[in-house]
C-alpha cells in the first residue's frame, strides 16, 4: 500500500539528512496519560535527553555522584560543575570496562546488592544501564537507599531495543515510573530517547556487516531528534496537537528514554 512507502520515505529522507518535504499522514495521536506518568511526560517539544536534565540541578556543594554502571568512566567530568565528587559503580565483567583507563574511585559489586551505606549520595547518574540488571526491584531499592532524601536519579534506560550486551528487561516509561515510585521516588521527567524503528534499522546494519551505515545513526543517540520522533513532531505541529500528546507516542515508540526522579 501507498502509505507504508510514504511512511518509509518519509524516514529515510530524515535518517540520511535529505530535504524533507510535507507529508500529510493524519497521524493518530493518543490522549495525555493521567497519574504520575502523565505528569511527569514533557510538555516540551522536540528532543531533550538527560545531558540537558543535569543542568542546574539543585545538589549540595561538596555533595557525592555515583555512576551507577560506570563502563569505561566517561562520565567523571558531569561531577565538578554541580560541586559534586564523582564515584563509580561497575560489575568486574561488563563489556565498556574494557575501555576504562582510570580506575580510581570505581567499586566493583556484583550485580544486585550495592556496597554503599545509607543516604550516601546526592545524585545517582545510570546511563544505559538498568536494562541489564538480573533484579529490577531490588536494584531500584538499593538505589533508593543510597540516595539521601531530596536527591536525584537521573538518566537513561531500553525500552523497545534489540537485545544486546546481554540485556535481560525492557522497561514501558509507565511502568518504569511504578516501579522507581513503589522504590521512593517521584519521577520529575521522563522524555523519549531514539526510537525504536532508527534503533532497528541501526541494527539491521550492523547484522548486514556495514557498521559505516549504522554510524551514521549515532546523532541520534544524544539530542538529535530521531528520524521517527521528527516525524512525529511534524505531524503534532501540523495538526495543532500538543507537545505532551506528540511526546506521549513518542515514548510509546522509543527504543530508549530519559528520566529524572527525586528521592521523597
Amino acid at each position: 500500500m501507498q502509505v507504508f512507502a510514504q511512511i518509509q520515505g518519509a524516514l529515510n529522507d530524515r535518517m540520511l539528512g535529505r530535504s524533507t518535504g510535507s507529508i500529510d499522514l493524519g497521524l493518530r495521536f493518543p490522549d495525555a496519560p493521567s497519574g504520575a506518568f502523565g505528569a511527569a511526560i514533557s510538555r516540551e517539544p522536540g528532543q531533550r535527553d538527560w545531558t540537558e536534565m543535569i543542568k542546574g540541578l539543585a545538589v549540595p556543594r561538596d555533595g557525592r555522584m555515583l555512576d551507577f554502571g560506570c563502563g569505561a568512566s566517561d562520565r567523571r567530568s558531569l561531577a565538578a560543575p554541580l560541586g559534586l565528587t564523582w564515584f563509580g559503580l561497575d560489575v568486574p565483567f561488563s563489556m565498556e570496562s574494557t575501555a576504562r583507563e582510570d580506575r580510581s574511585a570505581v567499586t566493583f559489586y556484583g550485580g544486585v546488592s550495592v556496597p554503599f551505606a545509607d543516604e550516601r549520595f546526592d545524585l545517582v547518574v545510570s546511563i544505559q544501564v538498568f536494562e541489564h540488571v538480573p533484579e529490577p526491584h531490588t536494584t531500584f531499592a538499593e538505589i533508593a537507599r543510597i540516595v539521601r532524601p531530596g536527591g536525584y536519579l537521573l538518566g537513561s534506560t531500553s525500552f523497545n531495543e534489540p537485545f544486546h550486551s546481554e540485556s535481560t528487561f525492557g522497561y514501558s516509561p509507565k511502568n518504569f515510573v511504578r516501579m522507581i515510585g513503589d522504590a521512593g521516588f517521584d519521577v520529575l521527567e521522563v522524555t523519549p530517547g531514539i526510537d525504536i524503528w532508527t534503533l532497528a534499522i541501526r541494527r539491521l546494519a550492523r547484522q548486514f556487516r556495514h557498521d559505516d551505515a549504522a554510524r551514521i545513526l549515532a546523532p541520534f543517540f544524544g539530542t538529535t531528534a530521531s528520524p521517527l520522533n521528527d516525524l512525529i513532531d511534524e505531524c503534532a505541529a501540523k495538526q495543532g496537537v500538543k507537545p505532551v500528546r506528540a511526546n506521549a507516542l513518542k515514548l510509546e515508540l522509543a527504543g530508549q528514554f530519559n528520566f529524572l526522579a527525586r528521592k521523597r
